[in-house]
């Protein structure tokens, strides 16, 4: 693959992948397995059956989940093996800190 193949395939894959992961890697590792894309030496494990097995397997098992009643509002809420990391648990406590803005302090209330 030249440089712009593999450009467009990780950026395709990559917003499929956001998509829905367990289709992303079935649909790269059949297009591997039946020789209609060569995909870099790092990705062709994906065409492996094993791989091929687990993706669709688990791609089904979401597409099913989704379809039941009262089990599609429990299923999005499961909790991944190892925590993702947000967005803003990597910056610092406040943007005011980290840029070093002060704020003006309160003025004191008078008694009443």
């Amino acid at each position: 693959m030249n440089p712009i193949e593999t450009l467009g395939l990780a950026l395709g894959a990559g917003f499929s992948s956001g998509l829905n992961l367990y289709a992303t890697v079935a649909t790269l590792g059949l297009l591997q397995h039946f020789g209609v894309l060569h995909l870099p030496p790092g990705l062709q494990p994906l065409a492996h059956p094993w791989v091929l097995g687990i993706a669709i397997a688990l791609y089904l098992l979401e597409f099913v989940a989704d379809k039941i009643p009262y089990f599609d509002t429990v299923w999005p809420t499961r909790q991944p093996a190892e925590p993702r990391p947000s967005g803003g648990g990597a910056r610092p406590s406040s943007p005011a800190e980290s840029l070093s803005l002060r704020t003006a302090p309160k003025p004191a209330r008078a008694p009443r």
